[in-house]
């Protein structure tokens, strides 16, 4: 059996990086490409995915990637904050590239559309405010997730209008309780 030889890349060229026999810097290209594979198929979806869709759109580009490489590569994304984890109660993790938006704004945070037929799940971008007037009293609100289930357009077949009559891109007024402390 023989020992693999250390190998020493202090001479690293343009020609070392198409012609070295070591295979390190292959190894370095393709965790390159799946890693790019990956945030291209996040950003391209507008909406939140699963390990398994995110493979299936990756292999459009690197056909040879695997689902253990692409939890490998959601795991480094997720450790260096370029990617967002959607977390939804009784439903596999999802992730999603963040909105220009949520990079500019700390604080940014937006909602998601879970559809009951299709499963997809897709941002909605604005936000109803403070949740502390629906918060009892006495508590205090650090962050809050909304989540609105239904039936997508895709799998609605209806009109371009919400059922509240409403433009599906405008945003509800905010709810507020009243002084009684009722909605």
């Amino acid at each position: 059996m023989r020992m693999a030889e250390s190998v020493d890349h202090s001479h690293e060229t343009s020609y070392c990086k198409r012609n070295c026999i070591c295979g390190y810097h292959r190894h370095v290209e393709r965790q390159t490409r799946q890693r790019d594979a990956v945030l291209t198929a996040l950003s391209d979806s507008g909406r939140s995915l699963t390990p398994q869709e995110i493979c299936e759109l990756a292999q459009r580009s690197v056909p040879s990637l695997n689902i253990s490489t692409v939890y490998r590569q959601l795991k480094g994304l997720l450790e260096h904050g370029e990617i967002l984890s959607v977390d939804l109660p009784g439903q596999p993790p999802r992730y999603e590239a963040p909105c220009k938006s949520d990079h500019a704004q700390p604080d940014h945070h937006h909602h998601h559309f879970h559809c009951d037929d299709c499963g997809r799940v897709f941002p909605i971008h604005g936000c109803p405010g403070s949740m502390e007037d629906l918060a009892p009293d006495g508590f205090l609100v650090r962050r809050h997730d909304v989540t609105l289930h239904g039936r997508c357009a895709d799998c609605s077949g209806g009109p371009p209008t919400s059922r509240a009559g409403r433009p599906r891109n405008q945003r509800a007024r905010p709810i507020r309780k009243t002084s009684s402390g009722s909605l």
